[in-house]
């Protein structure tokens, strides 16, 4: 079989590819260092609002669960 020659363009457009990668990479990290506090010190903020809203402790763990994934 003959081998199909590959456009310039593409070589560059992987390299592009190869770099956005990295970027997502450090963008997630990112992403992840400013919501970890908030997920690690949510357990000291459940008794609180269940206490003064009365709602209960499944109802708020819904609500930071779709927090946590939006």
């Amino acid at each position: 079989m003959a081998q199909v020659p590959v456009p310039p363009q593409t070589d560059r457009l992987l390299a592009t590819r190869g770099s956005f990668r990295w970027i997502q990479l450090f963008l997630g990290i990112i992403c992840m260092v400013m919501i970890a506090n908030l997920q690690y010190g949510w357990t000291l903020f459940v008794n609180p609002i269940a206490d003064k809203y009365h709602w209960t402790k499944a109802a708020i763990q819904v609500a930071f669960s779709i927090f946590v994934l939006t």
